[in-house]
Order: structure tokens, then C-alpha cells, then sequence
């Protein structure tokens, strides 16, 4: 795999974006690497929900649980001291942290993460997009309770209907 892009954003208020796209192939090591951006981003703060300002994209739902999962697993093994040495020499060299450090660092994030599950924010695009969406939905001048058609017969059923009335 690679990293095709890294980028830093500074806008007019004092916040860098930094935005990473990693482009690979099928069985390359993509959600491990994933994974370890995810984990280094959310355990080098110090605070426990720096998390919620992380955002993951994927394709595939099925992709986005999988990557769940695995961070869920990765923080509940180092919280529990079980983590391979592996994945605890390399997290302690990406976050600049000892191994006491990253446990418990580790395990205050997967607490407060299991007490704000909601805030995680692993999606796929369409469930990004959708979510955007509807945070915009008034200045779209959309109802609040607006269903996304994906079959496209009943779509242009009430495209025809609409274009009729």
C-alpha cells in the first residue's frame, strides 16, 4: 500500500486539518493501516474523545465494521495489557509514549468511546454523505424527515408524479 496524499489545512481560525488518503489494493494490509493511523491519531492526545475529531471513510459498510472492530479489539488488548509487543513497540514509537502510558491512555479512550459510540466516526461514504446531508438539510430546504431512494424505479416514479402535479 501506499499513502497517495497527505495534506495540511490551516483555515482563518487557528486549526490544522490534516487530511491522509491511503490507496492499495485488495489484501494489501489497508485496515491495518488504518487501523495504526487511527490509533496513533486517537492516543497521541491527551484528551480521551480526541477521537471524535477523527473522521474514516470507507467504501464498503462491511469495511467500516470491520475497521470498528479492529480499533475496538487494538484498545481493549492494550487497555488490558494483552496487546502483542509488536503493536505495543509500534504505537509507543508513533505516539511518543511508554508502555504505562499507552495502557492507560488506551484504556480511558476505549471507556469513554464505549460511553459515546455514536461519536465514532467510521463510515462509509454514502452514510458520510448522508450524514452531511442531513446537517444541511434546512439549508437545503429539504424536510427534516427526508428518505434517501435507492431503487430507481420508485425514484422515478415520484419524479414522474411530481413532474405531473
Amino acid at each position: 500500500f501506499r499513502s497517495v496524499s497527505q495534506s495540511r489545512y490551516t483555515m482563518c481560525f487557528p486549526v490544522t486539518i490534516t487530511l491522509k488518503i491511503l490507496k492499495a489494493s485488495a489484501g494489501s494490509g489497508k485496515t491495518y493501516a488504518l487501523v495504526m493511523q487511527y490509533l496513533t491519531l486517537a492516543l497521541s492526545q491527551k484528551q480521551t474523545d480526541y477521537y471524535q475529531r477523527i473522521l474514516a471513510i470507507t467504501f464498503t459498510n462491511a469495511a467500516a465494521a470491520e475497521m470498528k472492530e479492529r480499533v475496538l479489539s487494538r484498545l481493549k488488548e492494550l487497555a488490558s495489557q494483552t496487546a502483542t509487543a509488536q503493536l505495543t513497540d509500534e504505537l509507543c514509537k508513533r505516539c511518543a509514549l511508554n508502555p504505562d502510558e499507552l495502557f492507560q491512555r488506551a484504556s480511558a479512550v476505549l471507556k469513554h468511546m464505549l460511553h459515546h459510540y455514536g461519536k465514532l466516526s467510521i463510515l462509509t461514504i454514502d452514510s458520510f454523505t448522508h450524514r452531511l446531508v442531513r446537517s444541511f438539510s434546512r439549508d437545503l430546504r429539504l424536510t427534516s424527515d427526508f428518505k434517501i431512494e435507492i431503487q430507481s424505479s420508485a425514484f422515478h416514479e415520484l419524479l414522474a408524479d411530481a413532474c405531473l402535479d
